[in-house]
């Protein structure tokens, strides 16, 4: 699926340059897909001058404000791995991170995947943003992104967790007792029968 938006990305960027952007679009669009620096390749060893290059022409890409939702969506989406790859190396990225998945929730608000890690990396230390984290995770459980289709009984006990912890961390304790026994209906510690 994203090696398909990817080939999107590349075939819609090719022929809608913005005059604007022209020469970020030619650093951005093949940092995003080739195999010699795209961050979707987890196995690619990430080299920091070039990914901040990258970065950089893609966040001016990102300015244009006729930029195509798809393009536009795709690149967040690339800085969002970006950001996991870089943190995944010990740099102090949770912010740039929390910013591109919140701005893909907003894009695909259905998604129960952007909707929970929206609340997950909201919940990071390094963001502390725990009113955000608790109307994401909300909207993962109850809201427009609890009808994906995709979500797995996993998936929802993960979201519980987390959406508990985020209205503790806002200190909502009453709410976050009544997701708590949620929590322990579904995934009894002890069995009394």
């Amino acid at each position: 699926m994203v090696q398909v938006l990817l080939l999107i990305f590349a075939a819609v960027i090719a022929t809608t340059y913005s005059q604007r952007n022209e020469k970020e679009e030619k650093i951005c669009q093949p940092f995003l897909t080739s195999k010699h620096s795209s961050p979707l390749l987890p196995e690619l060893k990430r080299n920091l001058r070039i990914d901040e290059e990258g970065e950089f022409a893609c966040e001016l890409v990102l300015q244009d404000r006729f930029l195509p939702a798809q393009i536009r969506f795709t690149i967040h989406e690339g800085l969002y791995m970006l950001a996991l790859r870089h943190i995944s190396l010990g740099l102090q990225r949770q912010d740039t991170l929390s910013r591109h998945v919140r701005i893909l929730g907003q894009m695909l608000p259905s998604s129960f995947k952007y909707a929970y890690l929206g609340g997950l990396f909201s919940m990071d230390p390094a963001v502390a943003d725990s009113t955000y984290a608790v109307n994401s995770l909300y909207r993962a459980l109850y809201g427009e992104a609890s009808n994906d289709t995709s979500i797995t009984k996993e998936d929802t006990h993960m979201a519980r967790v987390e959406y508990t912890k985020a209205l503790s961390l806002a200190g909502n304790y009453s709410t976050a007792a009544i997701e708590a026994t949620k929590l322990l209906e579904t995934f009894p510690i002890c069995d009394f029968h």
